[in-house]
């Protein structure tokens, strides 16, 4: 991969007292600042891991050593760790009507598909003693996957820079996937809720499709019912409103809340919050209920 700047990393320009010429640092994760001469300064402004550095393997060493620049794909911090996939940089950016078209089609394909899906045969019913792990784990791994591919479309559509796309790992076993944005103010309000909620329903939709497969003159397999079920699971879960998961998210960009887990503690303990609350009357009711389901998940 081509040298990247590290989580963490600041690029920045300063002057010393009394004097007017303006000077250009790094600073890393840990604080650290180092003073850079303006070529490398804007070497590594376009450092986004697409492209090559004009800069010395010696340099390149150097930065890494300073932990301004990594080339790794692997990441670890003890036994969790992150692998990096596909790095988008900004000359690499999806082509957003592309995104447009398949971001659409999730939205009206999902619903009807894991309905088709559920009529042909009902819900997923897996015998345990039957499914594969060396199947079953690759497959859930992939629809993770997906699980993202979905937010990536939804935040690519409507604007926004997505970085990267790779997998959550503990140990060398994958248990997830992300993906990173940056510019995550540009959109409607409709359109950041859909970002939050795509890859539920992509997890919907590979769930419709998996149970249309093992329908009636279909594949019988358990593993792809097992398969079908951990995405129903995965949706659901991401459904609630627990810290960090897309239904949180999309309940906090619908109402305009920066942190609804802070609003529920904040409920619990401040009276004058409670009375602000109850004087919203029916609406302040369904406040309540929210704030309960933020507790209990």
């Amino acid at each position: 991969m081509h040298p990247r700047l590290r989580d963490g990393v600041s690029l920045g320009t300063f002057s010393y007292a009394g004097q007017s010429g303006q000077h250009y640092y790094a600073e890393n994760d840990r604080q650290e600042m180092f003073e850079l001469s303006y070529p490398l300064y804007c070497e590594l402004a376009r450092a986004d891991g697409t492209c090559p550095l004009r800069i010395t393997k010696r340099v390149l060493r150097s930065l890494q050593a300073r932990r301004i620049l990594t080339t790794r794909r692997w990441q670890f911090q003890g036994l969790r760790g992150q692998l990096t996939l596909v790095v988008f940089g900004r000359r690499a950016q999806p082509p957003r009507r592309l995104c447009r078209v398949l971001n659409r089609a999730l939205v009206l394909a999902f619903l009807p598909v894991l309905a088709a899906g559920l009529l042909a045969k009902g819900a997923p019913r897996p015998d345990a003693a039957e499914v594969e792990p060396l199947l079953f784990f690759p497959l859930v791994v992939l629809s993770a996957l997906l699980h993202e591919m979905g937010h990536f479309a939804a935040a690519a559509a409507a604007g926004w820079e997505v970085s990267e796309l790779g997998l959550f790992l503990v140990g060398p076993f994958p248990t997830g996937a992300y993906i990173a944005c940056t510019d995550q103010t540009r959109g409607l309000r409709r359109q950041k809720v859909q970002i939050c909620l795509a890859g539920i329903e992509m997890n919907l939709l590979l769930a419709g499709f998996l149970r249309l497969l093992a329908g009636p003159g279909g594949i019988h397999s358990p593993t792809l019912d097992a398969v079908c079920l951990a995405n129903g699971v995965q949706a659901l879960v991401n459904l609630l409103p627990a810290q960090s998961l897309d239904g949180c998210r999309a309940l906090e960009t619908l109402l305009g809340i920066e942190d609804l887990h802070a609003a529920a503690r904040q409920f619990r303990t401040s009276k004058k919050y409670r009375r602000q609350i109850l004087r919203k009357g029916p609406g302040g009711y369904g406040w309540i209920v929210l704030f309960f389901l933020c507790r209990l998940s």
